[in-house]
């Protein structure tokens, strides 16, 4: 379908003229598909999207992004993307406008789209760590996780110090396993906030999963005398205590974090997996309580099930222990989101659409002739297709 861009233009300026610049955008953005160096097509594009957000077409700048921010909050992304798509036509070289552009398209699910302009991006300022940190984010979520960490990487040569960088960077060596250099960006970070006890509970995390135990041994003393009463450190070491069979002082951290932290069901579940509390304990009518109170949230309740599971079955009530081991179970599997029901009917309908009788039989045909039949091999692979065929 060819489009007569001289009606076009007009139509566009009596919607301008009428108080429908959008229309008049919307138009001009279709032309543009077709006619992307039409100049008079462009200028319009400008004066309609001028028209409809009050802002000058161009330099994109903060202004524009604090509009689409306000346009995403009050109509949704879509609309706020109607507007994007014309920044990034009017303003083809802006590393901003595309950041915007691809975070909205990642965001409204079309990933491949938001992708490319995030690319596009990066690659017209390389320097643009924002645009860096966002592309690589995006290969992360569809699984390209050693792009993601190449893309980090680069970034870091421009920006070096930038926190945010570095810590996006520790995840994905972690996911890679490569729990060593993560260790090493952990404590870049930490040289310059050495108060920070969220960043210290993960380096703490990073040594161990590194096998960096010496250094992990230390880093919890040094941070449970910093933070005496941060709960993470004492449940954190009592783990690390744990694994290496010193049980008493597992038992020792866990006392100390239920004590500061008394209503975290968690704990409790910490604590019992170390020691068998005895049938006087008042800690099992805590835990039965905490699990009738209103504050306790679905996680808690599921670690307390847990918990006096064990301690039921230590005490030899059997019927207790697994009384409580299946209601755990239950508020897992529903935190889950887990349906028996859908697996099954899937399956069921598998079943039906390869069942023996779920195509018509063929129609008989008669003998083909005998003809020859000619089998290529793969070249210089030592093996032919005959073996495949055999197979």
């Amino acid at each position: 379908m060819t489009i007569n861009i001289d009606q076009t233009l007009r139509n566009a300026r009596a919607e301008i003229k009428a108080g429908r610049p959008g229309l008049a955008r919307a138009a001009m953005l279709e032309a543009l598909d077709r006619y992307p160096t039409n100049t008079r097509l462009m200028t319009l594009l400008i004066e309609a999207q001028e028209a409809a957000t009050g802002l000058p077409a161009r330099p994109f700048t903060q202004a524009h992004v604090r509009r689409y921010l306000q346009i995403k909050a009050n109509l949704g992304i879509l609309n706020a993307l109607e507007e994007a798509v014309a920044w990034v036509r009017i303003n083809p070289r802006n590393a901003s406008a595309h950041n915007l552009f691809g975070q909205g398209l990642f965001e409204a699910d079309h990933k491949l789209a938001g992708l490319k302009h995030l690319k596009l991006a990066v690659t017209l300022d390389p320097a643009y760590w924002g645009a860096s940190l966002n592309f690589s984010n995006g290969l992360k979520a569809i699984g390209k996780t050693t792009e993601a960490g190449n893309v980090l990487v680069r970034a870091l040569k421009h920006n070096p110090d930038e926190v945010p960088l570095l810590q996006a960077l520790t995840q994905i060596r972690a996911i890679q396993k490569r729990d060593a250099e993560a260790v090493e960006i952990f404590e870049r970070l930490e040289k310059n906030d050495p108060d920070n006890a969220d960043l210290k509970t993960q380096l703490l995390a990073a040594m161990v999963a590194a096998g960096q135990l010496d250094k992990a041994r230390t880093g919890f003393q040094q941070a449970r005398l910093k933070w005496p009463n941060d709960f993470r450190f004492m449940v954190n070491h009592g783990n690390f205590l744990f694994s290496e069979g010193d049980l008493a002082g597992a038992e020792a951290e866990f006392r100390r974090a239920i004590d500061a932290h008394p209503n975290a069901g968690s704990l409790y579940f910490s604590l019992c997996r170390v020691v068998d509390l005895p049938a006087d304990d008042p800690k099992i009518k805590t835990m039965l309580d905490l699990l009738e109170a209103p504050s306790s949230t679905e996680g808690d309740k599921t670690a307390l099930h847990f918990a006096l599971s064990k301690t039921f079955e230590a005490l030899g009530e059997v019927d207790a222990a697994f009384k409580h081991l299946q209601l755990g179970n239950d508020l897992r599997s529903k935190a889950a989101n887990y349906s028996f029901d859908v697996t099954k009917s899937f399956y069921k309908d598998l079943m039906r659409r390869f069942a023996r009788d779920a195509l018509p039989p063929l129609t008989p045909s008669a003998p083909i002739k005998r003809r020859p039949v000619f089998i290529l091999g793969m070249m210089r692979s030592g093996t032919t297709l005959t073996e495949q065929i055999l197979s």
